[in-house]
This record gives structure tokens, sequence and C-alpha cells, in this order.
């Protein structure tokens, strides 16, 4: 069952690094309190702020941070839909004792709320077996 737990963390962290995209986590990751650079970089580098798009750092508020918080919140919820979702066709092929999803003879699971329309390949990974 620790196997388990660490795969499921292991899949929410990669999702939802692919999910933030790279130009996101670089421009949080380009602010460092104390970096005599800062100041610069709060004058050109963007960061995305949910309902508006992107700002200049330095005018990012404590709304637009409060949205952020809230948008990441959704990101762990979605993940953890997928982690346990993986979890449960985990279990199936256990059960039949199969080692790919090919294999699996049983229905898989339907997926999480809101997948149809992913970009994360879950629902292309059902349709193809």
């Amino acid at each position: 069952m620790q196997q388990l737990d660490a795969y499921a963390e292991d899949l929410i962290t990669e999702l939802f690094r692919q999910r933030l995209g790279s130009r996101r986590r670089s421009a949080e990751v380009a602010i460092r309190p104390g970096d005599p650079m800062t100041s610069a970089v709060m004058k050109t580098q963007s960061f995305w702020v949910p309902g508006y798009g992107f700002k200049t750092a330095k005018d990012v508020t404590i709304e637009d941070l409060e949205l952020r918080v809230q948008m990441y919140w959704r990101y762990i919820g979605g993940m953890k839909a997928r982690a346990d979702w993986c979890l449960q066709v985990v279990d199936l092929m256990k059960v039949e004792g199969v080692t790919t999803l090919g294999e699996l003879k049983a229905n898989l699971p339907e997926l999480p709320k809101g997948e149809e329309d992913d970009d994360d390949g879950l629902a292309e990974l059902v349709a193809a077996v």
C-alpha cells in the first residue's frame, strides 16, 4: 500500500507540474526575495492571474494572489481525482493478475468529471484500451 501511495504522490506531482506550464513556473521562480535583481525583474516579469490574464509582478494584488490560491486548489482536486482513478485501475489489474492495460478484461472505471475535455491524455488512454 505504501508503494501505491508513493505512486499516487508521484503522479499528482507530475500532472500538476505539467498543468502549470513552463512560463508560469519560471515567472514564480524568477522572483526571489532579497535578490538585488528582484526590483528589475518585477518591472517586466509576467504573472498569470486567473480571470484577468498576465500582469507584471509588481502589479499583482492580494486579490490576485487569492485567485491564484483558488486556481491551485482546483488543480489539486483534479489531480487527486486522476490519481484515485489510476489507483482504481491498478486495483483492477492486480485482481486480474495482468501487467498492462491491454490485458485487462474488466471495464475501466468512469473517468473523473471533466476529463473528456482535459489535455493530460487520460481520456485518450481510456479510448485506446
